[in-house]
């Protein structure tokens, strides 16, 4: 019986199929229910999130480039880290905030401040 909560995280540095490798490592259940991801600028992110959707399908993700990755393995500046959260212990949502001025180091109209957190992550049981 598969586990009601499960964690996974993949990584993989500066391969041409980092993402597709990286998803594949953090996939160890079925029933994924959220995907983040912190990769290298260095990569095209149309390419590797498509990978990525090929592996999981249209399993909510978040995330964003980083200037250095920290997996399992040790840090890195030139890789991809796939984390995983899943099984039916899970509920997620997740919604954009449009982007903020510059200078504003993200602080919004009061309107705003209610849609944070982006994702919301809730024990069902």
């Amino acid at each position: 019986m598969p586990p009601d909560r499960w964690f996974g995280v993949g990584f993989c540095g500066g391969a041409r199929a980092a993402g597709a490798r990286a998803a594949d490592d953090a996939l160890v259940h079925d029933d994924p229910k959220l995907l983040i991801v912190f990769c290298s600028q260095a990569y095209d992110l149309r390419q590797l999130l498509g990978q990525i959707r090929e592996r999981a399908g249209d399993v909510p993700l978040i995330g964003c480039t980083t200037a250095g990755q920290i997996a399992t393995v040790g840090p890195s500046d030139t890789g991809v880290v796939v984390t995983a959260l899943g099984g039916s212990g899970f509920a997620v949502r997740t919604t954009a905030a449009p982007p903020t001025r510059p200078g504003t180091c993200g602080r919004r109209e009061p309107a705003w401040r209610g849609a944070c957190p982006i994702a919301r992550i809730s024990p069902t049981r």
